[in-house]
């Protein structure tokens, strides 16, 4: 196989948006960013206006904020969370290799993306708005899909890419390879992505530690035993060595994660059946001493952390209808230490089990000019953790006590979700579209929400400082959602409006914790305002748009702006982390084999920021980036600059910094990357 068109080529690692309705489905959106090896003779006309693949990227998550309403919560150059109409973490279902499997870390330095490879990515989908039941278990906060390239039969070809990028001399390294034989084909795949030095804010400050080192690597195998019915083993590694995390309190030392899975395809006469098993193993240590000072010896942590995750689905479709069984189960454990005193020792997680078990059907049908979506999905949620222990338990009656009243609870769990979603589209003509949407979703808290029992910072990456502590008794949050909507096609002219509006029964948020004991071994840690998780209220609205003018074969401008406004409805404070009004405008230049792109980039302030998480405000600000490309049959070189001038600024996302000694002050947040000369080389035979 060889790189197709300059479209397809230009479509690669950075980021191109393409709009498209899902084939066997017009309902919903199913919004795409292609990645290097996508093989296809052309795309559309929406897929070569991407606003942002002029950004060299660390982790495939910073592709996010080229679609819009998402975005990314950056605690580390690989430690990035997703976000979606200001939902994050656990609450968007999202797969890589089809796989939903938890990572290790009970901080999300390995959040799921991070499994993602930028050379085996083939596209990344996102729903738009409010996710079908079909495309996930938890998808209160959205679908999110990474598709990797799979082997192809009667086909031989292989790429090679590399990158540098000056600022922090970041640098990736990858290959990729197909091989072919009668009706079996074996595809493998390696990449390397680095990062030496302290990367610059826009005033010249070093970002200490800016480091990381990631190994990525597998094969996949696949059989056609007939024309209808296809068999694929599937094994990954990811490879993590020290890399840095400033806005949380440790960083990595390694991240060892294998991941496994068998899938097949049937199409039968009456439709067609997917499944699949898979399994993980992941390692993984960290700590506050290996990358970044420590006030003293005493001080140090390190925190080894394990779990195994099974998921497992079948999916059935028969032309209108849908159905489907899932299964995920994951187990935990970590363990804190001191290097420097063997007897210091903290169960911070022990057994900690998640077990779910869903069923769904769904159903599509078209009349006339209306065409409408309804299902549902039933879940069985159980949750369990073993006793815990800790070494000052008897020198310390608060410890002792926090420890007692969570050894002798009632730590097993079961609860039962429901979500209900119907989808309506209206094609009022060749060049409008009408889209409503409305659901029920409900999601489990996550086991760091549920079983953190003494105070620390193992958040799943919320990053705020504070010391939490969980909650065995929390309770489902429920969601109402509304989505309204229009497509407009006029000639040079697309624009794609979205508002959208949920109300959150029973939001797992941090509250003020008011048990003494709580309060007591959390000020020992430095931290005097301590916070529990518990069930509150919250809703959420805004807007996002995505809009392209054409002016001719050569020129063209493409916009995507998003607004998401969160609030706690049970009391008057805002929720925490969550974008500003945001965006971005590209010029977009191609003519035969060159391409170059101009690109802004902006946010305004964010001063609606959560009190009781102490959460700072931001000033907006605007930053220029540009690209320029060339291809050939078998190279593609691209070349750019991201933050042309410079310019010192602070994303809202960005975590606050943890490390002492850095130019940048403890509990200031992040600023984002100063000026970044790269270039890339990709070459196909």
């Amino acid at each position: 196989m060889r790189l197709n068109s300059l479209s397809a080529l230009l479509v690669s690692m950075y980021a191109i948006s393409n709009y498209a309705w899902a084939e066997a489905d017009p309902v919903y959106e199913v919004i795409e960013v292609r990645g290097h090896v996508y093989k296809q003779d052309k795309v559309t006309e929406q897929a070569v206006t991407s606003p942002n693949y002029a950004i060299p990227t660390s982790d495939l998550a910073d592709l996010l904020t080229s679609l819009p309403g998402a975005n990314v919560n950056a605690n580390g150059p690989i430690s990035k969370i997703a976000q979606y109409r200001g939902l994050y973490g656990d609450r968007i279902a999202t797969q890589v290799d089809g796989l939903t499997l938890a990572g290790a870390g009970p901080n999300s330095m390995d959040a799921p993306m991070s499994y993602a490879s930028v050379l085996m990515t083939e596209s990344i989908e996102m729903i738009r708005g409010i996710a079908p039941v079909s495309s996930g278990v938890d998808t209160l906060g959205g679908s999110l899909k990474v598709n990797t390239v799979n082997p192809d039969v009667g086909d031989q070809w292989a790429h090679v890419l590399g990158q540098f990028t000056d600022n922090g001399e970041q640098s990736q390294l990858g290959a990729i390879t197909n091989l072919s034989w009668g009706e079996q084909a074996v595809l493998l795949h390696y990449e390397q992505a680095k990062g030496n030095d302290a990367v610059e804010d826009g005033a010249g400050r070093k970002i200490v530690p800016g480091e990381y080192d990631k190994q990525q690597f597998g094969a996949k195998y696949l059989i056609e035993l007939t024309p209808e019915h296809k068999i694929m083993l599937s094994y990954g590694a990811v490879n993590t060595g020290n890399s840095a995390s400033p806005a949380l309190p440790m960083d990595i030392d390694f991240i060892d994660t294998d991941r496994y899975k068998v899938s097949g395809n049937s199409e039968f006469g009456w439709g067609e059946m997917n499944w699949h098993i898979g399994w993980q193993n992941a390692r993984h240590g960290m700590s506050n001493s290996l990358l970044r000072p420590v006030k003293s010896p005493m001080m140090a942590r390190y925190n080894r952390a394990d779990s195994t995750g099974v998921d497992a689905s079948v999916a059935f479709e028969l032309e209108q209808w849908e159905f489907g069984l899932d299964f995920q189960q994951s187990v935990h454990d970590s363990l804190i230490t001191n290097p420097n005193n063997p007897m210091m020792k903290v169960d911070n997680f022990k057994e900690v089990e998640s077990q779910t078990l869903s069923a769904f059907a769904q159903w599509s049908e078209t009349y006339g000019d209306h065409s409408w979506q309804l299902g549902t999905r039933v879940k069985q949620y159980h949750n369990d953790a073993g006793k815990v222990s800790h070494s000052m338990a008897m020198m310390n009656p608060n410890i002792k006590a926090l420890m007692d009243k969570f050894n002798q609870a009632d730590r097993s769990q079961s609860q039962t979700g429901v979500d209900l979603v119907a989808q309506w589209l209206y094609a009022q003509n060749d060049e409008i579209n009408w889209r409503a949407s409305l659901a029920r979703k409900q999601s489990s808290p996550s086991y760091q929400q549920r079983y953190l029992w003494i105070p620390m910072q193992a958040t799943g990456g919320l990053a705020d400082g504070h010391t939490y502590i969980g909650n065995v008794d929390l309770k489902l949050e429920t969601a109402y959602q509304l989505e309204f909507g229009v497509d407009l096609s006029s000639g040079p002219l697309n624009l794609a409006p979205r508002v959208f509006w949920q109300k959150i029964d029973n939001y797992v948020q941090g509250v003020t914790a008011t048990d003494p004991k709580v309060k007591m071994v959390a000020k020992m840690m430095g931290d005097s305002q301590p916070l529990m998780f518990a069930n509150t209220d919250a809703k959420l609205y805004g807007f996002d748009v995505e809009a392209q003018y054409r002016f001719n074969d050569n020129w063209q401008l493409a916009m995507i702006s998003s607004y998401t406004r969160g609030k706690r409805t049970d009391i008057k404070d805002n929720l925490y982390r969550l974008a500003p009004l945001s965006g971005s405008v590209s010029l977009n230049y191609q003519h035969q084999n060159w391409r170059s792109q101009l690109i802004w980039r902006g946010a305004a302030k964010q001063d609606k920021v959560s009190n009781i998480q102490n959460e700072k405000a931001t000033a907006g600000y605007g930053i220029m980036n540009v690209l320029a490309a060339y291809e050939t049959d078998q190279w593609l070189i691209k070349a750019g600059v991201t933050n042309v001038f410079d310019k010192e600024y602070q994303n809202h996302l960005a975590g606050y910094n943890r490390v002492m000694g850095s130019d940048i002050a403890v509990g200031e947040r992040l600023p984002g990357y100063g000026r970044q000369v790269w270039a890339s080389l990709l070459y196909s035979f």
